[in-house]
């Protein structure tokens, strides 16, 4: 028992000292990101200055020392351990090693999946899958191979990448690599109130067991309107701040009056919050691209339907050109996400009013069931 403390304290120590230096790495990132020139679009990019996704590079093939300085010495030190031949750590690997995909603009054909592929409830994973960026089967994926893809497809700095990654450490212990599906695990990432999920406690998931994994045009609709379409009522073809906050406080109303298992707690709600700010950072909150990256059934072809299943869209890249709206240097960074997330999360409205509904109704029901039985 003594040494099972002993070494539980040790993890958690060394795990806050990790915390310190990436916090402090980022602070440094985001004040360089405010020194340094933005990032440009590929079509106003040179090979002397980096395009917001970042040219294809390998051990072999490093980036110039005047763009990605970091990572053309990482990548000299990738040659000398014979990383392209398997040697050497994997997340030396995986942030030396970039196929390019999305430097120019064009995200290529993506891949819709398959019975046996692997998907999770997170959007930004399953479209990096269908565009190849991750294996398209979505399993066997490394830690590092996670971070890295996330980082580079998504302008969003190394230390970002890696927090947005660090909830699934405890999903890799014992094992190197996971599958897209394990990121179903309740509480890790997938969370009550998700805006493009239902719940895993919900009717929706009791009829489909894998509803977390798939995308729910009735949710994409409520949150981004198609544009294209005539009503009454006038819709904004760019989500701001504030609509991501309203978006949030109406579905965690929903999911509250809905199932008694629903749970708000602060980590929940900072995660939600925190996807919100991604997508209007990094998609700048443009209500088409966000539709067909979250897997709206819009266009010809992007509809799927396996056996026993409703038709559903998948997710994917925009198509055309489009890059990250995140131009900076380094990549969005913590600090910068963060003050967006306390930006759209102090906005949003509480759960108190369900909260007492729901006390007053239990009450009511125990008061007629104790008259009943007298």
């Amino acid at each position: 028992m003594l040494s099972r403390i002993i070494k539980s304290t040790y993890h958690l120590i060394l795990y806050a000292i990790f915390l310190a230096l990436l916090l402090s790495l980022d602070l440094v990132l985001t004040t360089l990101n405010i020194v340094l020139p933005s990032r440009v679009p590929a079509r106003g990019g040179s090979r002397y200055r980096s395009p917001i996704v970042p040219y294809s590079f390998s051990p072999s093939k490093p980036p110039l020392f005047s763009v990605m300085p970091v990572v053309h010495l990482l990548c000299r030190v990738a040659k000398a351990v014979g990383s392209e031949r398997g040697a050497g750590p994997d997340w030396l690997k995986q942030w030396t090693t970039w196929q390019g995909i999305g430097s120019n603009g064009n995200w290529g054909a993506p891949i819709p999946p398959t019975p046996l592929d692997s998907r999770s409830p997170c959007p930004g994973l399953n479209a990096l899958a269908t565009n190849g960026i991750l294996p398209p089967d979505g399993r066997d994926i490394t830690f590092s191979q996670m971070a890295a893809a996330v980082s580079r497809a998504y302008n969003i700095s190394p230390t970002l990448a890696t927090q947005l990654t660090l909830p699934l450490l405890p999903l890799f212990a014992g094992r190197k690599a996971i599958d897209l599906e394990d990121v179903c695990a309740h509480g890790v990432i997938e969370h009550d109130g998700s805006l493009l999920r239902p719940d895993v406690f919900s009717a929706e998931h009791r009829r489909d067991p894998q509803a977390l994994t798939h995308p729910h045009q009735a949710l994409i609709d409520r949150l981004f309107p198609d544009i294209t379409l005539r009503l009454d009522t006038p819709i904004r073809e760019q989500l701001l701040p504030a609509d991501f906050s309203k978006a949030l406080t109406e579905r965690r109303l929903e999911c509250y009056k809905k199932s008694g298992q629903y749970y708000d707690g602060i980590f929940n709600k900072l995660v939600g919050s925190g996807g919100c700010a991604l997508m209007f950072e990094v998609m700048g909150g443009d209500v088409a691209r966000l539709r067909e990256w979250s897997g709206s059934m819009d266009q010809a072809g992007s509809g799927i339907s396996f056996s026993g299943e409703e038709p559903h869209g998948f997710e994917r890249m925009p198509s055309g050109y489009w890059q990250p709206c995140s131009q900076g240097a380094l990549g969005l960074t913590i600090v910068e996400a963060q003050l967006r997330m306390l930006q759209i999360e102090l906005a949003c409205g509480s759960t108190d009013s369900a909260r007492i509904i729901r006390r007053n109704m239990r009450g009511h029901l125990v008061s007629t069931s104790s008259a009943s039985t007298t």
